[in-house]
């Protein structure tokens, strides 16, 4: 007997180390996902592939960490929208939005997160340090000649939903924003992940990668809570909610509706999946962003 339970114990040991690694890895060092990818599955991965006029520019977040921005500008607008990737994406996936957007009369400003695409930044924070960042690429975009007097919305999907609502805590010169399929928190969407993949219900191996995690990377996960800095916003908000999303469940983006005591509209979008909301219907998808944001970037 005391053989069988030594065999769990040590097993349990070993799954609970690699388990434990395999976290560390997703989180702070998730996948990079770039031009290749979308060039393999004949995906446009650059702005001149939608004929959309732009203009490249390598700017510098901080010492050593570097980001590449594409702005789709559209002279005859006052209107911005800064569009915020999710987590092992990069700023390509928001190509076909800036499409629909230059169409309908907006500037587009696209980027990479640090650690996504083709920034040169070591860990992903999910809003900890990213949230500076959003500010400082405002602070660049008002500052140029060809930006100014011009209003700013967020556009944020997953991570980019999450982190969208924490800069607009932090900066007032955000007037509108749209969040679609948002965590509440990264504690809570880590004991999701850690249930749906790696099959264990228990917090302890939360705890130990978020303890290591914090460490490497410098930044506490504690403070990283949408659902908390909701409560503070005073501007407009369009949720959008993919009723079928297997990787952040629906019930986040209704809790932080819920919780939201500014102006909020919630679009909910029947059999979309974590990011095809836009693919899934179309017309409506398109319709209710361009409406929402008219109104609110006057």
């Amino acid at each position: 007997m005391i053989y069988i339970f030594l065999s769990i114990f040590l097993f349990l040991i070993l799954f609970s180390i690699i388990a434990y690694l395999i976290g560390k890895k997703k989180l702070i060092y998730p996948h990079r996902t770039t031009f290749t990818y979308y060039k393999k599955n004949n995906k446009p991965y650059h702005p001149s592939h939608l004929n959309l006029p732009y203009e490249e520019i390598d700017f510098e977040l901080e010492k050593n960490l570097n980001t590449k921005i594409w702005l789709i500008k559209n002279p005859n607008s006052k209107k911005i929208v800064i569009y915020l990737h999710g987590v092992e994406e990069s700023k390509l996936f928001g190509l076909p939005y800036a499409k629909f957007l230059y169409e309908n009369n907006f500037n587009v400003v696209l980027f990479d997160f640090r650690r996504h695409g083709n920034s040169n930044g070591k860990f992903c924070t999910y809003g900890f340090y990213e949230k500076y960042d959003v500010k400082k690429i405002i602070d660049f975009i008002l500052q140029r000649n060809d930006f100014q007097n011009k209003k700013i919305a967020l556009m944020g999907i997953s991570m980019g939903a999450a982190i969208a609502i924490q800069t607009a805590v932090i900066d007032d010169r955000i007037s509108c924003m749209i969040a679609e399929n948002s965590f509440t928190t990264l504690r809570k969407i880590f004991d999701d992940y850690q249930r749906r993949i790696i099959k264990l219900p228990f917090h302890y191996l939360r705890n130990l990668v978020f303890s290591r995690c914090e460490k490497i990377a410098n930044f506490n996960s504690k403070q990283i809570s949408p659902i908390e800095d909701i409560t503070n916003l005073k501007i407009p908000i369009l949720f959008i909610a993919s009723q079928s999303d297997d990787r952040i469940a629906p019930k986040y983006s209704e809790e932080l509706y819920e919780k939201a005591t500014c102006e909020k509209e919630i679009l909910r979008i029947e059999n979309a999946n974590h990011i095809n909301a836009i693919d899934v219907e179309k017309e409506k998808y398109i319709s209710t962003v361009i409406s929402f944001l008219d109104k609110n970037l006057k």
